[in-house]
């Protein structure tokens, strides 16, 4: 009995030690981080990254001002006014990084490509150095339920249980198109999660509704028009097509299994779609009702469907 006291004492002093010395060190430390940042941000793609005011504010939020990422030809690509970020405490003791809450006021994402001319070129050649590279050391699918859970538990980590978005602008120029994408809002809580999309190059807006949870990896969203049928951004311009719907419902039930062998399940759900393109059909195709609850079982050579999956598609005219 006494040895686990003493033990407990000298977790909690060295606990308490390690905690002195973060709130001793850490604007410091904020300071190198974004320092190595900016320096392999320059390395890897040529742009430069800089920052106005950086801090902390409560025991571990990370607050960023005026956040500048500038293209080598020194056209903005990025502008964060003000960005905070809180992690997760436990997973980082055992160096997992998990955002616990995001909040950002006015961004924009500013890609152009004109007359041959990217302001994102670095970033691609970057991405494809990058797949290159995993492509070498992944020589065969042996390992693919590891890849996708590690995959999946990432993109969960990433995407924060709180979040407030707040005008969050994507502007995308080239020699043939000219769109302008508004978040006006996003918000997740414990509960809930709601957001505002709108296309302003179209004069069309979309809603979300539903819940998230990050420590279940599970997800159910519907979205859907504000005002009637609209079409969904991009398509047009990007591949020729027109899609939109009533609206779409989607469920991810949460990631079950090892890395041997993963099982996702949930369902997709679609009311008043519709689509065109002309490689597919002469006129516009419309599917007035569909819907598609999945069971996939993943293990290290193969995906299949089991026999709980469905599909239905009624009234396709």
């Amino acid at each position: 009995m006494v040895k686990i006291k003493r033990v407990f004492k000298v977790v909690a002093i060295a606990l308490a030690v390690l905690l002195f010395l973060f709130f001793l060190l850490r604007n410091g430390l904020l300071g190198w981080a974004v320092e190595k940042v900016g320096s392999k941000i320059k390395e890897k793609t040529g742009c430069t990254l800089a920052v106005g005011d950086k801090g902390f504010t409560g025991l571990a939020t990370v607050t960023l001002d005026k956040v500048l990422v500038l293209a080598p030809e020194q056209d903005t690509l990025l502008f964060i006014d003000k960005i905070a970020v809180r992690p997760s405490l436990l997973p980082m003791i055992v160096g997992r990084l998990q955002l616990s809450k995001v909040a950002v006021d006015r961004a924009l994402l500013r890609l152009q490509c004109v007359n041959g001319r990217c302001n994102y070129s670095g970033w691609l050649k970057n991405l494809n150095d990058s797949s290159a590279a995993e492509s070498t050391r992944s020589t065969d699918g042996s390992d693919l339920a590891r890849k996708v859970r590690s995959t999946l538990i990432r993109v969960f980590d990433l995407a924060p249980q709180e979040a407030e978005l707040h005008d969050l602008r994507l502007q995308l120029r080239s020699d043939t198109l000219n769109a302008d994408l508004a978040v006006t809002e996003f918000v997740a809580t414990a509960d809930e999660l709601h957001g505002t999309l709108i296309d302003q190059s179209a004069g069309a807006s979309w809603k979300m509704l539903g819940s998230f949870h990050q420590r279940k990896r599970a997800f159910d969203v519907t979205v859907y028009p504000m005002t009637g049928q609209h079409r969904l951004p991009l398509l047009q311009p990007l591949i020729g097509a027109t899609m939109g719907f009533d609206s779409l419902h989607v469920v991810l039930n949460g990631l079950e299994g090892d890395r041997k062998e993963v099982q996702l399940r949930g369902l997709v759900d679609l009311e008043g779609g519709f689509g065109y393109h002309a490689k597919i059909a002469s006129d516009t195709v419309r599917i007035n009702h569909a819907r598609f609850e999945y069971s996939v079982l993943i293990d290290q050579n193969s995906v299949t469907l089991d026999s709980t999956t469905f599909a239905e598609v009624n009234r396709l005219t």
